[in-house]
């Protein structure tokens, strides 16, 4: 059995192990602090997405995540995408929830052509056949999701 004949051992092994408990409490603050403003939800629904605009769509989707569902609402395909963390979603042909962080790759559309209902919500429009009603959804940056500066 080892032993140390340096009686200032003991306490630099102290030390050191309360240094690296003052690093372990930092960065676990730091990490909370980062997920709860990740996490903020904004008041109200016209702070949570904008809408953008009708775009077009192909069998090769602008968005690449979706989801179907027979009661659609922009309300609900928003809750999906953010969810998801995505920074957009689209709705299409009043049932097709799409999600995804870049749009518009075929191009934007004459609003008319985005005037299907939502299935889940009469009130509200659902996009057309191939086409989107695109929204941006708001999220406040976090430090830690900001990219340095070039």
């Amino acid at each position: 059995q080892a032993r140390s004949s340096n009686p200032n051992s003991k306490t630099q092994l102290e030390f050191n192990m309360s240094k690296m408990a003052a690093f372990n409490l930092l960065a676990a603050a730091a990490l909370l602090c980062c997920i709860g403003c990740c996490t903020a939800q904004h008041g109200r629904p016209n702070e949570k997405y904008t809408y953008i605009g009708c775009y077009g769509d192909t069998t090769r989707r602008d968005l690449s995540s979706y989801v179907a569902h027979s009661r659609m609402s922009v309300e609900f395909c928003y809750r999906q995408c953010d969810r998801l963390r995505y920074r957009y979603f689209g709705l299409q042909n009043g049932r097709l929830c799409f999600c995804g962080n870049t749009y518009g790759l075929y191009g934007r559309k004459s609003e008319r052509e985005c005037n299907r209902r939502c299935n889940g919500n009469r009130d509200e429009f659902c996009g057309g056949r191939m086409r989107n009603c695109i929204y941006e959804i708001h999220r406040e940056q976090c430090e830690c999701d900001r990219k340095p500066n070039a």
